[in-house]
């Protein structure tokens, strides 16, 4: 990120080394707050750049998506590599209405799905098609 030169006025706090700081807090799933205090970087100034500086805020809009991405991305290999504690997992909180457990008892699908054996659960995954591979 290029730093703003300005000729009236306070310094941007903003310099590169500070921007750098954000983006490692945010990559590892920090919250704002906490991205501020290690960059020491003042909510305030941070909420003011953002407003002030569009691709500032895509930015770092951006690098805290990556953690969510890549979560993604493990629960999709996991999923086709056919663990099935991932994939009850994932349905219970995808499908909640269908597998949700507070409807395990009421719902037959939740049921059957339940009454599979993991090696049986195993060769539904392993016959199953995946629309693409993740790198």
């Amino acid at each position: 990120m290029q730093v703003t030169t300005r000729t009236r006025g306070r310094p941007t706090v903003f310099h590169n080394e500070v921007v750098h700081k954000l983006e490692q807090a945010f990559a590892i799933g920090c919250t704002v707050e906490e991205a501020c205090i290690v960059s020491g970087v003042s909510r305030s100034a941070y909420y003011n750049k953002l407003n002030n500086d569009p691709d500032f805020m895509d930015r770092m809009a951006r690098i805290q998506l990556f953690l969510i991405i890549k979560a993604r991305h493990t629960v999709y290999d996991a999923i086709r590599r056919g663990d099935t504690k991932t994939s009850r997992w994932y349905l219970e909180r995808k499908c909640r209405d269908e597998f949700g457990a507070q409807t395990q008892n009421h719902n037959a699908a939740s049921t059957q799905l339940d009454s599979y054996t993991e090696d049986e659960l195993r060769r539904i995954a392993a016959a199953t098609t995946y629309p693409y591979t993740a790198s």
